[in-house]
């Protein structure tokens, strides 16, 4: 296991993840699929953080685009913040709209969600100020200002759930992220209500039963009979008809003892229902959460599934797989399990569609090939839900300690282990093998009775409320960072994956009820411990290790002050501007502050222990506090107003391991020849043209220099670590010092004034590469570099033909726009393209286009192409 921290400077990888537009599809819908109509306010508020944050980020993906396609006129400094000034095209210019466009456009790299806005709508992108009302519950933000009704206000419901989450998606759809398809009020929300009829009264719907990505379904009852059944109702436009239709055709023959048997399928109201066999039982996810189930009955349920599935396999017609999530399965009495909806397994079926991110394998989510192997990855993430009641999310994220604290049963944790192996071929091949794991751990465990409840797991209170977990481990707020408000934030600094020992915490001397003092502090601290009401005991906190708090909208910390074994805590992203309570929080090892108002960082000067620091994007001013945190080896202090002589006293000869230096107006790199320990290094918006004193610096594998004037790269020549290079807008002219670099797999040479890319050709590993805005005149040195899924080489001089192409079957993304390209035949077979773009090329035939799996592509007149 892994530890991957969510915090600030990680953005950088969830932006690449959604540069993949099916990435943000999934995502959103399955989100959408998760609002809950019974008052679950929580689930409604994680929900829209998620997306919320989906969207924050892909706006700065959209403004990094227009950056990068649009020539620099002149950058100013303002205090220490680059402010661009960009020349616009002729279409741009003659294009009405706020901020009036000239010749020129204006801005300064927004820190903020409501910068970003404001950026986007003078690049003429439509964005309403229901984006700001419609998400107010994820921002200490209303009409009033008032505390009580912004509390109240986060009890939203079921309708004004919606109604932001399509606020949200016409957001996505203006940037071009979404289909026009998922437009409000296109895609609409669900047809029918308890008590209404289908079928001229044959069918009258019950109760709300539950709901997944693609469809929710209701108790019902049929006129004639009055048995009880099931009805699922498909979501409009998340799936066509002819594929629900085909699919309830196969299903219906399926006759399972606990696979609910399929009687009738329709279409009314302008979408698809399916009425079923009603189950008597209890959803998995609810009887994890009720805290009754026994190891047994955990192995007991895994193996049903798996005797389930094993009879799918061998259905006609097509295999069957199912959409394996905990809210899909039933658990009867006997704990029994019942798989509630079953699907075709194939591309572009609804099952594939439907499918739960977090239980699915890699290669489902990925549209590869699947297997029976991609079920067990399933469930293996089942069984460690059932076993600690957490997200599988976490799986990806946790260390080896933290996952044995987890799940304490080493026969689990190697079934587990196992089971969610990336490759396919690690895994468990059949089920019949899981089942022969399963048994073994049955009998281990048969073999050590009355065995004590696991140091850590606490009961449910007796007066009713619910303390802080079943268990109150890392992994348990890792989880909290994940589903909230920047679930899908990211940054800079590579995870550390160390397996250290952890001091034992402070024993807890006296109990008091916890004063939150912020709306928003305590609102994240309920959702947390899982305490709705009442009142929050420090003895409720007190063992938490790890926190994060990201984007919430926090102004007051001081409630924090009293958590003193909190080892790692994200702050980022919210409007924070006294420190002074985290002085006391001496067993702290990771902090994340960027992105707050902080101007005095004085308190953190007691912090001795911190190892990682990020406090980018504040107004310090002053390093003299990092003088006594000796164990510091990441820090990012990027964008502050800082002078240049502070920042180098403060951190010339001390060891790093990352920094972050990014926006600093730096002029003079020659203190860093020293750090010859540096892993990553960001150096983006500075002045420092001369890279001979990092010539040293050999262990480096991230590198960003983005805009400091670079044109000579002899320096680099002996990084041969490197794995990751950032050179966009520098003059440089030849890569020529870089053929050494074999080892690289992103690279960023955008406007760098460059003829030739001859040195990348012996860059196996390369997976990306943008180099538009240069003048290359020939794609050869490309060919046999196999792994290369994201390639840019817009606006350069390319003409003739495309061939030296043909041969990197791995291209997902490929941007030609802007040369003089006239054939294109070459892409004809590459199956994994998925974005093409082809603007202002004279191309003489399209018709390779309609053999290519294309989502977006966008030929020579602008428009959308087959």
């Amino acid at each position: 296991m892994q530890t991957n921290r969510s915090g600030p400077f990680y953005r950088e990888e969830a932006k690449r993840y959604y540069r993949n537009q099916e990435n943000i599809e999934k995502k959103w819908l399955d989100r959408y699929g998760s609002v809950s109509r019974d008052n679950d306010y929580q689930r409604n508020r994680d929900c829209l953080a998620e997306v919320f944050n989906m969207l924050d980020i892909v706006m700065e993906i959209v403004i990094e685009d227009f950056r990068k396609t649009h020539r620099i006129v002149s950058i100013e400094i303002e205090g220490k913040t680059p402010v661009y000034t960009f020349d616009l095209t002729e279409e741009e210019r003659r294009t009405p709209g706020p901020g009036a466009f000239e010749k020129t456009v204006t801005f300064s790299m927004p820190g903020t969600f409501a910068r970003r806005v404001t950026v986007l709508r003078m690049l003429g992108y439509d964005l309403t100020d229901d984006l700001f009302y419609d998400t107010r519950y994820l921002r200490n933000e209303t009409a009033h200002g008032n505390q009580t009704i912004i509390l109240q206000n986060m009890k939203i419901g079921y309708e004004e759930t919606m109604k932001a989450m399509q606020t949200m998606s016409d957001a996505l759809i203006e940037l071009g992220k979404l289909p026009e398809s998922m437009r409000s009020p296109t895609f609409e929300m669900m047809r029918v209500r308890e008590g209404d009829t289908l079928l001229g009264g044959v069918y009258t719907i019950g109760a709300f039963l539950g709901e997944g990505g693609m469809s929710r379904v209701y108790e019902a009852s049929q006129k004639r009979s009055r048995r009880r059944l099931a009805v699922k109702e498909f979501k409009p436009g998340i799936c066509p008809e002819e594929t629900v239709r085909r699919e309830s055709e196969i299903l219906s023959g399926i006759r399972h003892e606990r696979i609910p048997q399929i009687y009738d399928s329709f279409s009314e109201n302008g979408t698809y229902y399916i009425v079923m066999q009603y189950i008597e039982g209890t959803p998995l996810d609810q009887c994890v959460a009720s805290g009754k189930l026994t190891s047994d009955d955990m192995l007991a349920i895994t193996d049903g599934i798996c005797e389930i599935l094993g009879f799918l396999y061998g259905v006609e017609n097509g295999a069957v797989i199912a959409d394996l999530s905990p809210s899909n399965i039933l658990a009867d009495e006997d704990k029994r399990p019942y798989l509630l909806d079953p699907g075709v397994r194939g591309e572009g079926t609804a099952a594939v569609r439907a499918a739960t991110p977090a239980y699915c394998a890699p290669e489902v989510m990925a549209g590869k090939p699947q297997d029976e192997r991609s079920d067990i990855y399933s469930l293996g993430r089942i069984l460690w839900f059932l076993c600690t009641g957490e997200s599988p999310a976490l799986l990806d994220r946790i260390t080896d300690d933290e996952f044995e604290r987890a799940v304490p049963r080493e026969s689990f944790r190697e079934i587990i282990s196992v089971c969610t192996q990336r490759n396919p071929e690690d895994r468990y091949e059949t089920t019949e093998q899981l089942r022969r794991a399963l048994a073994e751990a049955r009998e281990i465990r048969r073999k050590e009775p009355g065995r004590a409840r696991p140091k850590g797991v606490r009961k449910v209170r007796a007066d009713g409320r619910k303390g802080a977990g079943r268990w109150i481990l890392a992994a348990a707020v890792f989880f909290a960072a994940v589903i909230a408000c920047a679930v899908l934030s990211s940054g800079v600094f590579p995870p550390k994956t160390g397996n250290e020992a952890r001091p034992a915490a402070q024993t807890l001397q006296e109990d008091h009820a916890m004063n939150w003092q912020d709306p928003m502090l305590e609102m994240e601290m309920r959702r947390i411990t899982g305490i709705e009401q009442g009142e929050i005991l420090l003895s409720d906190v007190w063992d938490l290790r790890e926190l994060s708090l990201r984007g919430c909208g926090i102004e007051d910390i001081t409630a924090l002050g009293e958590l003193i074994n909190l080892e790692y805590l994200d702050l980022g992203a919210n409007r924070i501007s006294d420190l002074t309570p985290l002085s006391g929080l001496s067993a702290l090892r990771e902090l994340i502050l960027e992105e707050n108002e902080a101007a005095d960082p004085a308190p953190l000067g007691a912090l001795t222990k911190l190892e990682k620091l990020e406090i980018g994007n504040n107004q310090i001013r002053s390093l003299a506090f990092l003088e006594n945190m000796k164990d510091l080896s990441e820090l990012a202090i990027g964008y502050n107003p800082l002078k240049e002589e502070e920042v180098r006293a403060a951190l010339e000869g001390r060891r790093f391991t990352a920094l972050n230096l990014c926006g600093l107006g730096l002029t003079d790199g020659t203190w860093l020849r020293e750090m010859d320990g540096l892993t990553a290094l960001y150096l983006s918006d500075n002045h420092i043209a001369d890279l001979t004193p990092l010539s040293g610096l050999t262990q480096l594998r991230r590198l960003y220099l983005e805009t400091n004037g670079i044109s000579d790269l002899g320096a680099l020549s002996g990084m041969v670590r490197l794995e990751e290079l950032d050179l966009q807008h520098n003059p440089v002219g030849s890569l020529a010092p870089l053929s050494g670099l074999t080892g690289i797999t992103w690279l960023d040479v955008r406007d760098c004034g460059l003829t030739d890319l001859a040195p990348v050709s012996a860059m196996k590993r390369l997976t990306s590469l943008d180099a538009g805005q240069n003048e290359i005149t020939d794609l050869s040195p490309l060919f046999g570099l196999v792994r290369i899924s994201y390639l840019d080489v817009s606006e350069n001089a390319l003409s003739g033909d495309v061939e030296p192409l043909s041969g990197l079957k791995a291209l997902a993304y490929l941007d030609l726009r802007g040369n003089r390209i006239r054939d294109i035949s070459a892409l004809k077979d590459m199956r994994a393209l998925r974005r093409l773009y082809l603007e202002g090329n004279p191309i003489e035939d399209l018709s390779v286009l309609e053999s290519l799996p294309l989502e977006e592509s966008a030929g020579e007149s602008g428009g959308q192409s087959p």
